[in-house]
């Protein structure tokens, strides 16, 4: 026991340098460079931020975590680390595989009076007390969140209660999501550069109308 006591500390040790060593890796180059389009330039909220910017504020505001999990760990297995969707990687799946993002567990949503509401008690993923949900939890129930979220917002903050706080908060994370999805070009469009050749065929008589 003796032994153990003294090479316990070691061993801690040992672990944070092999974790250490981990993180500090450099990664190897993959096909697109994710980091180096994390870097352009957007303007957003009236200024100008790199994408990886947006990408990590989006996932905290929505998730309240700076990464996607692509797998779930049990809690009582604290030493496996489950590979992870850095933001950027995200924020590109949002924008050109928009049905697998949709499928990923980002929404966090632990009121129960919400969760009973809005049906969605027994879906969703629980990690540590907490549920996170899908998109396509959210979609079909997104129109009621957003009115709750509307009815809510009307209240002085200072009087909110907890359920009007959370409401208002998936409403923000619903919209910041469906926001995304739409930025490059309209959801469910099958033919986004058709529709700007005929917006263009029609603007000069729209101009002239006005």
């Amino acid at each position: 026991m003796k032994i153990l006591y003294r090479v316990f500390p070691w061993l801690v040790l040992a672990v944070f340098v092999a974790e250490l060593i981990a993180v500090l890796s450099p990664r190897r180059p993959t096909e697109f460079d994710t980091a180096e389009f994390g870097r352009l330039p957007v303007l957003l909220n009236g200024r100008i931020q790199p994408l990886d910017s947006v990408a990590k504020n989006s996932l905290l505001q929505i998730r309240s975590t700076g990464s996607v999990p692509l797998a779930e760990v049990p809690a009582w297995k604290f030493w496996q680390h489950p590979p992870k969707l850095r933001p950027t990687d995200w924020l590109l799946e949002v924008f050109f595989q928009p049905a697998v993002a949709d499928s990923r567990p980002i929404f966090l949503i632990h009121h129960p009076d919400i969760l009973s509401e809005l049906k969605l008690a027994d879906r969703g993923v629980a990690k540590s007390g907490l549920r996170y949900y899908p998109f396509t939890d959210i979609e079909p129930v997104l129109e009621e969140i957003l009115a709750q979220a509307r009815q809510a917002s009307r209240v002085e903050s200072a009087r909110r209660t907890s359920y009007q706080q959370q409401i208002i908060k998936l409403g923000h994370a619903a919209l910041t999501y469906r926001q995304l999805k739409n930025s490059l070009q309209p959801e469910g469009a099958t033919d986004f550069a058709q529709t700007v050749a005929a917006y263009k065929t029609v603007l000069p008589a729209g101009i002239a109308a006005a």
